[in-house]
């Protein structure tokens, strides 16, 4: 029963790395653009992301600012979190396709605290 629940936990957090992208570069837009076309078109870009790896979420920072993209790509290389990242994805796609899991309820729990200190910081670059 927990390697059940490990495996759900796990696909639950791919999906909050995705939405932290949405909610996050979203609110950004939002707050900073004058332009209803540009949010809308911003926004639209960033539903297209799913399952970003470590080096797709500094190509969005990048994106918005280079500065943001270095130092966003040096803090995921710190602790664990680009290889927490990583770990999270490569298991939901694991999952997803039927093939077997190892993960673990404890593994997630680490995964998700890095994710969370990633969500953070982008947060904190988009001065939200």
């Amino acid at each position: 029963m927990q390697a059940h629940w490990a495996r759900y936990l796990c696909v639950l957090t791919s999906g909050l790395v995705e939405n932290i992208v949405r909610h996050l570069y979203g609110a950004y837009v939002v707050k900073n653009s004058y332009s209803p076309a540009v949010v809308r078109y911003t926004k639209k870009q960033l539903d297209g992301v799913q399952n970003p790896r470590p080096a797709r979420l500094v190509e969005i920072a990048a994106a918005f600012d280079a500065k943001w993209g270095r130092d966003l790509d040096a803090y995921l290389a710190l602790e664990y979190r680009s290889e927490a990242i990583n770990a999270i994805m490569t298991n939901r796609h694991a999952i997803a396709h039927g093939r077997s899991s190892n993960v673990t309820v404890g593994q997630v729990k680490l995964y998700l605290s890095k994710i969370v200190e990633v969500a953070e910081y982008i947060e904190l670059q988009c001065q939200l």
